[in-house]
């Protein structure tokens, strides 16, 4: 079994419209070979999801309750910078930023298209770098490398048919 993939329909199908739908998952019946390699990252994404409803539930404004999810995805896929992204009619805008190191990306607007967050905007699909630069080579996105890590992906989430547009990196 793909144990990425398991954590991520486990902890989906547990806690994916706070687990009021007819197929929420209660129970899981893993073979222990495969429990080993699973039980440590899965106990670690269900952590940070606590961590952050109890931050939500906290927090008096929206941008509290954004800056929990950018600081908790931050430690979670221990990347050097993650952000929220909103959208504005055709554009999407920096909402919420841990990380950065210059000014300009907690500022940051982009449209349909333009750059990574940008084409996840446009297509509602997850998108990697990689993936983007290999489709787009003459764009002036590069890959930048601090402390080690890449820029990793991007991923859109909906909210009542309204997408919102983490970004981590």
């Amino acid at each position: 079994a793909d144990v990425d993939v398991l954590r991520t329909a486990l902890v989906r199908g547990a806690f994916e419209y706070q687990g009021q739908k007819c197929s929420a998952a209660s129970r899981a019946f893993v073979p222990r070979s495969v429990w080993a390699k699973l039980r440590d990252d899965l106990a670690a994404e269900v952590d940070a999801l606590r961590i952050v409803a109890g931050r939500i539930l906290r927090a008096r404004q929206l941008d509290d309750a954004l800056l929990a999810v950018t600081n908790e995805t931050l430690r979670l896929v221990a990347s050097d910078i993650a952000g929220v992204m909103l959208r504005d009619g055709d554009e999407i805008f920096m909402r919420s930023c841990a990380g950065n190191q210059r000014a300009d990306t907690a500022q940051l607007r982009m449209r349909r298209g333009q750059g990574l967050a940008g084409l996840v905007f446009a297509t509602g699909e997850a998108a990697k770098v990689d993936d983007y630069l290999e489709k787009n080579p003459q764009a002036l996105l590069a890959p930048k490398k601090s402390k080690g890590k890449d820029v990793k992906v991007e991923l859109p989430l909906g909210v009542r048919e309204e997408m919102l547009v983490p970004q981590s990196t």
